[in-house]
């Protein structure tokens, strides 16, 4: 459903990785989110349809990437774009996004063994320099192990739902403007 998407991506996964490193040795610009245990961080291209022009002057390429896909929600308070940063030790609680016009893709950048994803009673991982696409509508989580060697590193961007008519796109960028 997703193959142009999944192409650009994957194919300019070192790429990102390159800019994601440069942001990731300084602190300006991340954000810690809330875990039950250990630490999770994310750096914002795109949070909540706004960009965040500060971070994205630091990732000119990947935010070159962003206007490419033809899928991406980056007008609409449910689309995201950004880096996300999971410590060994960290757990994040079984949570669901907001909607399910929206399907969320993680590029892993960084994929350390004994670092799992659950998705609506199924367990997946990521692969490095691979997609994995999923319906965040549904009840997931991440446990990343103590025992884990290094950070989990994953490119995380928003996705239309491909049920959904171009009209209806344009009505739900209408509708959650982050400029309204």
């Amino acid at each position: 459903m997703f193959q142009a998407d999944v192409k650009i991506l994957e194919s300019n996964a070192d790429s990102i990785f390159k800019e994601f490193e440069c942001v990731y040795a300084s602190t300006v610009g991340w954000v810690c989110n809330t875990t039950p245990t250990g630490k999770w961080l994310v750096f914002h291209l795109v949070n909540q349809g706004t960009k965040l022009e500060d971070n994205c002057k630091k990732c000119p390429h990947t935010v070159s990437l962003l206007k490419a896909l033809p899928s991406f929600m980056g007008c609409n308070l449910l689309g995201n774009a950004s880096f996300s940063v999971v410590y060994p030790g960290t757990e994040i609680a079984e949570h669901f996004g907001p909607t399910n016009i929206r399907i969320r893709t993680h590029l892993g950048l960084v994929v350390p063994p004994e670092c799992e994803l659950h998705v609506g009673g199924q367990t997946a991982t990521w692969k490095q320099g691979q997609c994995t696409v999923f319906d965040d509508s549904f009840s997931h989580s991440v446990k990343h192990s103590v025992k884990g060697e290094g950070s989990r590193v994953v490119f995380m961007v928003d996705l239309w739902h491909p049920g959904l008519t171009l009209e209806e796109k344009i009505a739900l960028d209408f509708i959650y403007s982050p400029d309204l």
